[in-house]
């Protein structure tokens, strides 16, 4: 098993198409996890179980190949409403 610490370094490394890899693993992780994210600085040494690390891996992968947190999550926030997303829906901006 791996800690939260190096599981999360290798997820921002793994991510290279994003400006915002480090959040974008940490919200990723926390969504398998089910964590709050204060928790991932909380508890840097906790060890993650197999089974999550390797979920965590494949929302990672799939976070490379450019598809979107709300999509992979399955929510989005929006004007402090969250939201449920998928592949078919548009994500909603602020700013539209």
């Amino acid at each position: 098993m791996t800690t939260i610490t190096e599981l999360l370094q290798k997820g921002e490394k793994s991510i290279n198409s994003s400006e915002s890899a480090r959040l974008d693993a940490e919200i990723l992780f926390c969504d398998v996890m089910q964590f709050k994210r204060s928790r991932i600085y909380s508890h840097p040494e906790q060890l993650v179980p197999e089974a999550k690390s390797v979920l965590f891996q494949s929302l990672i992968e799939q976070r490379q190949q450019g598809h979107p947190i709300a999509h992979l999550t399955g929510k989005r926030e929006f004007w402090s409403l969250e939201l449920t997303v998928n592949k078919d829906t548009l994500i909603p901006r602020p700013e539209t």
